[in-house]
């Protein structure tokens, strides 16, 4: 007959265990201390495509059924993804940054190239999004008389910059 196995006093379940160390994971990427190697391309850009694939394919698979997961659930996934980008753009930056600060002084001496480069990428890449305004510009500008009372109204401070510009 098997013997009751009597949990030691300091002995965690593994579960608490993996919570612990994908707590110290998340921290250690938040603060900048993984490789720059690691934190740009697998945190950054590996795990923000992997979260970004979540939601498409959760998206895809709910369309025609009979689940409809509604406005919210969607909202809360883009979040969600924001979330992560937004971690993963912030651990990738103060990683490039631990790497220029450590060019020269590590072993073997490294060069501030690759800090640089990575925070150029991260500037074009989180840029994207803004982008789109300033891509349609063109198409704006016929009806820009019809826009303009709308922006001196809704934004007076505004209205000395926008009439300087045009």
């Amino acid at each position: 007959m098997k013997e009751p196995t009597v949990e030691q006093p300091g002995a965690r379940p593994e579960t608490e265990q993996a919570a612990q160390r994908i707590q110290a994971y998340v921290l250690r990427h938040w603060r900048g201390e993984n490789s720059l190697a690691y934190a740009f391309w697998v945190n950054f850009v590996l795990g923000v495509f992997l979260a970004e694939s979540i939601v498409v394919v959760l998206s895809i698979a709910t369309l025609d059924t009979v689940f409809d997961p509604g406005y919210l659930v969607y909202r809360l996934m883009g979040i969600a993804v924001l979330g992560v980008m937004f971690w993963a753009s912030v651990g990738a930056w103060r990683s490039a940054g631990t790497s220029i600060a450590s060019a020269g002084v590590a072993e073997p001496p490294r060069t501030t190239l690759w800090g640089y480069s990575a925070r150029v990428m991260l500037v074009l890449i989180l840029a994207v999004p803004i982008m789109p305004p300033f891509t349609i510009w063109p198409y704006i500008g016929p009806f820009w008389h019809y826009l303009r009372p709308l922006l001196w109204e809704f934004r007076p401070l505004w209205q000395d910059l926008v009439h300087s510009l045009f």
